[in-house]
């Protein structure tokens, strides 16, 4: 039995820490945040409270799914249609975009386009792969398939909305792994899209998760920041404040600068190779209103004069009775971690946001909104740009005993709980 220390408390962590201690190891996590992850944190009013961020489950994923049953929250998962719409120009207007019947009926794009925009979805379905879409910008092999118009008008909200402007770094490859879960996700002759959605949100899995391992043997130490990894003369020396603990093997999972930060004796190459990723931020608002703005769970938003790129109207999932009668908006922006609203006061966002509200739906009102809460996170996940399965950092270091897995290893995708665990095939045997 080895002794093991995983710096990072969320999902991932947690997934890690469990497969080790399965393996005999002697297990501590260290989290800084008193709350194991401030990514699962909860908003509250009135009593009632909802995740600070929404991450929904596809039926195709299978390990998501995996952990839930070995949670006992499987039963629990709510499975519902949702409907997805597109607010640009011309206009801009909100158009339903959400089957095979919505591309048909829409009027910004003429037949010929259509006919494209389905030929490149077949041609994401015969790639098994997306090694060769990497060598590929986005923009380029969707102008090369769709046509120019369909993308202005189709491709480029949707990359909007999702990466914001760090759309222009992206490879092909992303579209590809984004368009193929979204794809399973989807059934019946119009493709009708259900996820799921747990109850509780990300928080209340994260912290039944914590209880599961905890059970098992693992120790927690959450509020505890981590300053520097090195290594000692019988292993890794851990630096906190006032201790150095010393284990035989570490995995971090934080971002990859801030591992290239707590990790100074790497060597230079997979140093530079941790500062060099690139992150997409989020700036994400809850908000309670009175009235539902529009009948669509899910709108992306390609509008210069908006202040987010995206909404989620969690009605499917969350009966307003839950809420007080509330409805739970997810309004989010994408941006660069250095994009000046990341340090924007909270009231600039909300009158921000809001006015970007009542474009979308002119029937909201601010007398309406019982809270307004933003979650912000200069580096929600990394880009994957061209050939990022080259260029990305190694998950194996020149330290011995160390290892590094984030989702900035993830070569294709914004990384959802399933593609977090899929990285549990990185864990290296020791």
């Amino acid at each position: 039995m080895g002794r093991a220390a995983v710096v990072g408390g969320g999902l991932l962590g947690l997934a890690v820490a469990h497969r080790l201690r399965e393996r005999g190891d002697d297990v501590t996590v260290f989290e800084a945040s008193p709350d194991l992850d401030s990514g699962a944190k909860t908003w509250e009013h009135d009593g009632f409270t909802w995740d600070r961020q929404f991450d929904a489950v596809s039926p195709s994923d299978k390990r998501t799914l995996q952990l839930l049953n070995g949670l006992g929250l499987e039963h629990d998962v709510r499975w519902a249609r949702t409907t997805r719409a597109l607010y640009a120009e011309p206009g801009p207007r909100l158009r339903p975009f959400s089957d095979a019947v919505d591309l048909i009926a829409l009027d910004t794009i003429g037949v010929t386009d259509k006919v494209r925009v389905v030929a490149t979805l077949l041609a994401v379905l015969r790639q098994h792969h997306g090694d060769r879409l990497e060598r590929v910008p986005a923009d380029e092999w969707l102008i090369r398939w769709s046509g120019r118009r369909a993308f202005d008008r189709v491709w480029r909200p949707l990359l909007h909305a999702n990466l914001g402007e760090q759309w222009r770094r992206a490879s092909a490859a992303f579209v590809w792994s984004q368009l193929r879960r979204s794809r399973a996700s989807r059934h019946g002759v119009r493709r009708v899209e259900r996820l799921g959605y747990v109850p509780g949100g990300n928080a209340r899995v994260l912290h039944r998760y914590a209880e599961v391992v905890t059970d098992a043997g693992v120790k927690i130490d959450a509020g505890q920041a981590v300053h520097r990894i090195t290594s000692a003369p019988d292993g890794l020396s851990v630096e906190l404040d006032g201790a150095s603990p010393v284990f035989d093997r570490v995995v971090v999972t934080t971002a990859a600068p801030a591992a290239a930060d707590l990790c100074p004796g790497l060597e230079p190459d997979e140093l530079r190779r941790l500062r060099a990723v690139r992150y997409t931020g989020s700036v994400c608002a809850s908000v309670l209103v009175k009235r539902r703005p529009s009948s669509y769970t899910f709108t992306y938003v390609d509008d210069a004069g908006s202040s987010f790129t995206s909404a989620v109207d969690m009605s499917a999932f969350l009966d307003p009775e839950e809420l007080g009668g509330w409805y739970l908006l997810y309004l989010r922006r994408c941006a660069a971690p250095d994009d000046p609203i990341f340090d924007a006061s909270d009231d600039a966002i909300r009158q921000d946001f809001l006015r970007s509200l009542r474009a979308i739906a002119p029937g909201a009102d601010p007398s309406d909104v019982g809270a307004f809460r933003i979650a912000r996170s200069r580096r929600a996940f990394a880009v994957p740009g061209l050939r990022y399965s080259q260029t990305r950092p190694a998950t194996t270091t020149s330290i011995p005993g160390l290892q590094l897995i984030s989702p900035a290893y993830l070569p294709f995708a914004a990384p959802s709980a399933n593609e977090v665990l899929e990285l549990l095939q990185e864990l290296r045997r020791t």
